[in-house]
């Protein structure tokens, strides 16, 4: 689920296997977090909750990921 091949999975990655997952008959997928972060807690320490991490995608891709999920 790694849209741009960087290792780190992303949303656009998410929206691309959303018909595989349903066809899993997956029907809720947990998200850890995604927001921008210094880091120093694994991510939990969070800088900004009004964005997203670029490593993620962007608020844009965000909305149209739980639009279509």
């Amino acid at each position: 689920m790694d849209s741009d091949g960087d290792g780190s999975g992303d949303f656009r990655g998410l929206l691309e296997k959303l018909p595989y997952l349903q066809d899993l008959g997956v029907s809720a997928i947990w998200l850890l977090p995604f927001y921008p972060s210094p880091m120093r807690d694994d991510g939990y320490d969070i800088a900004d909750y009004t964005d997203v991490n670029p490593m993620y995608g962007s608020v844009a891709d965000l909305h149209q990921f739980i639009k279509d999920a």
